[in-house]
């Protein structure tokens, strides 16, 4: 018999997983009860946690109400839900010391499956000009070179190291320390590029239900799971007292690699980095010393150089041509905001790149 038997157990069992389910008292739950309905009509009364079992006598008149608002989330917004008792939850989650006990998710799932060659990305969110100068160099040839990034889609360093990956094709995953509803998301900035990172098949990963913003709680508690998800984690630009030192911290205590830059002499805000280098992790200064690590050959690629400086809008004109012929008529359709003449434009200087062609009677294929 299974733990959870249906949508309405499952929907619960993730509802209370933000209510005062934690871990610990769901593994004693498992061992008075043989399955969660039965548990959840007995008020989980066989365990010995009277402040958990009061508080959820209050809430569970309302639960089933708030489960409907949650099925009826999921399903406008494509949102996806696995729980921790379920035979598809991700092994890599499931090694956890405190595995999430409900993932929701928006993109592809099967991006999880290539972790081993993907690297964690964390830093300030007030990234300096020579940071973005030593990520565009380094990280840029590293996603060239398939290796994927996951990072938290932060301001700063996070939508930075997403942007390279994506802009060179790689896998990409964003840990969010808030729900997936998107009223709720923030920055407001970097929205595009969870919508980005959705389109091109990455993945959006929460263990928080979709209506929770992010708060000072959150995440801190989401980089556990930023640290664990990779081989590497690398620090690109921080402060000693950081949620970025706290995430590489995460990974030294999983045994897990830890990575930086060199700082930068002379300006604020590499400390952390510095603290780093002493504890002898991995110091970056060339793509090969990650690539190594993963065992990843390094691939330049003058595709991927011409891509990385092509605009949101280009990008999005390509992708929809990829692997197709299509009319100017039918981008037009498909490509949101783009006007009949803009597409021509772009198009055009497209062509000249090298990238598109047109393959007669107005329809375009990619080079």
């Amino acid at each position: 018999m299974s733990y959870i038997q249906n949508n309405q157990d499952r929907l619960r069992f993730a509802w209370l997983s933000n209510n005062g389910l934690t871990y610990k008292r769901h593994t004693q739950i498992r061992q008075e009860y043989e399955d969660f309905y039965t548990a959840y009509e007995d008020d989980f009364c066989r365990i010995n946690d009277e402040k958990f079992v009061t508080k959820f006598k209050s809430l569970k008149p309302k639960i089933d109400k708030e489960i409907l608002k949650l099925h009826n989330t999921l399903m406008e917004q494509d949102i996806y839900l696995q729980t921790l008792p379920d035979k598809p939850y991700p092994p890599i989650l499931r090694s956890l010391n405190e595995p999430p006990l409900a993932i929701f998710y928006q993109g592809d799932i099967s991006v999880i499956y290539k972790l081993p060659k993907m690297i964690t990305v964390v830093g300030s969110r007030d990234v300096s000009e020579y940071s973005k100068e030593i990520m565009d160099k380094i990280l840029g040839k590293i996603c060239q070179s398939g290796v994927g990034v996951v990072s938290g889609l932060a301001y700063g360093v996070d939508s930075y190291s997403h942007q390279i990956c994506l802009d060179n094709h790689a896998p990409a995953l964003a840990v969010l320390g808030m729900g997936l509803d998107k009223d709720i998301f923030y920055p407001k900035e970097v929205q595009f590029l969870r919508d980005r990172i959705v389109d091109s098949g990455g993945l959006l990963l929460s263990e928080y239900l979709p209506t929770t913003p992010g708060n000072k709680f959150t995440f801190p508690r989401r980089n556990r799971i930023l640290a664990n998800l990779t081989p590497i984690t690398l620090v690109v630009q921080a402060k000693s007292e950081s949620g970025s030192m706290i995430t590489a911290n995460e990974a030294f205590d999983n045994n897990k690699k830890v990575a930086t830059f060199p700082a930068h002499i002379g300006s604020k805000g590499y400390d952390g980095n510095i603290e780093l280098i002493q504890k002898k992790v991995i110091i970056v200064t060339e793509p090969k010393d990650i690539l190594g690590e993963l065992g990843v050959a390094e691939v330049r690629s003058k595709a991927n150089k011409i891509y990385k400086d092509l605009s949101e809008k280009d990008i999005m004109i390509v992708e929809a041509l990829k692997g197709q012929i299509r009319s100017v008529e039918d981008l037009t359709k498909d490509i949101e905001g783009l006007t009949f003449s803009e597409l021509m434009v772009s198009l055009s200087m497209l062509e000249l790149k090298g990238i598109v062609k047109n393959a007669g009677l107005n329809q375009w294929k990619v080079v």
